[in-house]
């Protein structure tokens, strides 16, 4: 039975090593070692309640043996760029979404999902906002697509020159 509860220290290892079946050059599939101790950087800060971490939750989705298999993270809304989309006063963004490759399509992600949109809720947001890069243009797109809907935006090189992200939204309300 899978469960899902909040990011504790002992899911940092068996996360990174979920973020290194996903974080990787699109064209090379090698792992993006950078970006990953960006993101662990980010998990690691808000399990310390460090300032610029402090309003980050990360949701952590566990096999029956407690190991973490999955995260998802919610976060105000402060980009710039996708302020203009929100269309409510307390937008959040849904942010590192990321799922073991073993347990895809067993509807871990599915679960998590719901939690992290009961958290937001709870948490007194009123839309989400989803933004996911070309690289997970055969995994997250299509599962964003079929939760949400169609893409309320599409960004050009919003991760970077090349790349694409779609933009999601979703009304808590």
């Amino acid at each position: 039975m899978i469960t899902v509860d909040e990011l504790k220290p002992q899911d940092l290892a068996p996360i990174e090593a979920v973020l290194k079946q996903w974080v990787r050059d699109g064209v090379t599939g090698e792992v993006i070692e950078p970006e990953i101790k960006e993101v662990m950087q980010r998990l690691s800060g808000s399990l310390r309640h460090e300032p610029e971490f402090k309003d980050y939750l990360y949701l952590v989705a566990r096999d029956e043996g407690g190991k973490a298999i999955g995260v998802m993270g919610i976060r105000p809304l402060t980009d710039k760029r996708l302020l203009p989309l929100a269309e409510t006063q307390h937008p959040a963004e849904f942010i590192n979404a990321y799922i073991d490759t073993a347990w895809r399509g067993q509807g871990v992600g599915g679960k998590l999902l719901r939690t992290r949109l009961a958290k937001a809720k709870e948490l007194g947001y009123t839309e989400v906002l989803i933004v996911s890069g070309s690289r997970y243009s055969k995994s997250g797109w299509p599962f964003h697509t079929a939760k949400y809907g169609e893409p309320i935006a599409t960004f050009k090189d919003y991760f970077g020159p090349g790349s694409t992200a779609k933009v999601w939204c979703k009304n808590l309300d």
